[in-house]
């Protein structure tokens, strides 16, 4: 039965003892053995790497759930809790007189208390975001919706809010503003 090398012990007989220990499992050329017991263990092609970009295919169970970082890219996996999260908040602004709209607001709460303002939708050409403006106070004062660059909002050049908690969504088709 082929062991491996005594530390401590088998003095001069290392080389011999380890190539009886190797030969049981290696070829002399030092590939696997069809017959040992390694060569039913998996190849290194059908092995998943701890590095590495590699593609892989079917459905796989976990024992624990995989850790999944925070995406920075369209095509990164994202957890549950995140995309709830994500999903779950609004970009809220608050105004009291005339405010820019950025891409990156979604809800314009409008209080003309102090006066009639506007509230200035950015282009609507590549815009895929959707915008609300909602009047907050119960004042006389109006809150206009703007458009820039000539753009319309159903075909007009302003959304006017008079009376308290009227609101507008609008949607971009790439060129104009629709109220939804």
């Amino acid at each position: 039965m082929a062991r491996l090398p005594q530390p401590g012990g088998d003095n001069g007989a290392w080389g011999d003892i380890l190539n009886d220990f190797l030969g049981v499992e290696h070829n002399t050329d030092g590939t696997l053995k069809d017959t040992g017991s390694l060569s039913a263990k998996a190849d290194d092609a059908d092995v998943v790497h701890n590095s590495g970009a590699e593609a892989i295919t079917g459905t796989k169970s976990f024992s624990a759930s995989p850790v999944v970082p925070t995406p920075t890219a369209s095509g990164h996996a994202a957890t549950k809790q995140y995309v709830d999260t994500a999903a779950g908040t609004h970009s809220v602004a608050v105004k009291t007189s005339a405010y820019i709209v950025t891409p990156a607001d979604e809800v314009i709460l409008a209080n003309a208390s102090g006066g009639s303002f506007a509230v200035t939708l950015p282009t609507a050409i590549g815009s895929a975001r959707a915008f609300s403006v909602k009047k907050t106070d119960a004042s006389a004062s109006t809150v206009t919706v703007n458009t820039t660059l000539g753009q319309t909002i159903d075909g007009g050049t302003t959304a006017v809010l008079r009376v308290q908690y009227e609101s507008i969504t609008v949607v971009s088709d790439g060129a104009n503003w629709f109220i939804i």
